[in-house]
């Protein structure tokens, strides 16, 4: 047993020993967007790790890369500087190219592996803004729904488009897939409805620019009791306008007092009781003429609330 142990860590050390003959430093050079035909230089640190000089054969540079070595034998425990040069040429899209530096050591040939990364930019691109990540809605009203506005602004020189993935939440989007213009801008509309108890949603937009970024977006906010006034469709009856009007979220017994307009006209409600915790439906009752006359309707509701 004793034998066997010693056997494993000796072929362990050999081949650590071997895979750190030679260490450079960066092995991963990310240089972002370019435009075409950029040039740049930067700097990469060889190093020989082992007690015996190593012999650099010659380097290999992939389209746009040129690695220029100082000298091509690397004393024990010595590093040198190379400068590498770049150039992003003139074809857009995203590029990973390599250099590699070839080397000698024990009667084998080896190499090591230099990898840049750059994105050339095209004549024409989009490039999608999302100005915030995480929206505070403060207070929303318990059981009824909640929205939102998001702005996208397109600040490249092409057309652009976002795309809305709303994930595990039960979100209604006005748009799922949105076109952004060249340097425009734009507002989408999101409403939800939330669980009981929940404080938060997230969602995605996914950026379909230059970058095809994922953006998350985390939406907070808390739930409160209060009074969900909605308006259903309206009917016409004998000379008559009936709208229906629903009242939730009223947590005590209440009464209707009167229903006005902008102008202290009084509407005529066929029911004047508030349920507590229950859907409450009134109905407005308007002459024709009167809608007829105009286009848009405000009123008021008036009511008082019984204390338990």
């Amino acid at each position: 047993m004793p034998i066997k142990l010693f056997k494993f860590v000796l072929i362990l050390f050999l081949g650590v020993s071997n895979l750190w003959a030679i260490n450079v430093t960066p092995e991963y050079i990310k240089v972002g967007q370019t435009s075409k035909e950029e040039k740049r230089s930067y700097y990469v640190n060889i190093s020989n790790n082992l007690s015996e000089p190593i012999e650099i054969i010659g380097v290999i540079n992939q389209c746009g890369l040129n690695l220029n070595l100082p000298k091509k034998r690397l004393e024990p425990q010595k590093s040198m500087e190379a400068e590498l040069q770049f150039y992003s040429g003139t074809v857009p899209g995203r590029f990973i190219e390599q250099v590699k530096i070839v080397y000698k050591h024990n009667d084998t040939i080896k190499q090591k592996i230099i990898k840049v990364d750059w994105f050339n930019k095209p004549d024409r691109f989009s490039k999608i803004i999302i100005p915030t990540n995480r929206i505070n809605l403060g207070n929303i009203q318990k059981g009824a729904y909640a929205s939102f506005d998001i702005e996208a602004i397109n600040a490249g020189n092409a057309q652009g488009e976002i795309v809305i993935d709303k994930g595990q939440f039960d979100l209604v989007i006005s748009e799922k897939n949105i076109a952004l213009s060249e340097g425009g801008s734009r507002f989408f509309t999101i409403k939800f409805l939330p669980h009981e108890g929940q404080e938060a949603l997230f969602f995605y937009i996914d950026k379909k620019d230059m970058a095809s970024e994922r953006r998350r977006i985390d939406i907070i906010f808390r739930q409160v009791d209060g009074t969900n006034i909605s308006i259903g469709t309206k009917k016409e009856k004998d000379g008559y306008i009936f709208i229906p009007v629903t009242l939730e979220g009223v947590q005590s017994f209440g009464q209707i007092l009167s229903v006005t307009d902008i102008n202290g006209r009084n509407f005529e409600f066929d029911s004047s009781v508030i349920k507590r915790g229950q859907k409450t439906v009134i109905n407005l009752k308007l002459p024709s003429n009167v809608i007829d006359r105009i286009s848009s309707l405000i009123f008021k509701i008036n009511f008082q609330i019984k204390n338990d």
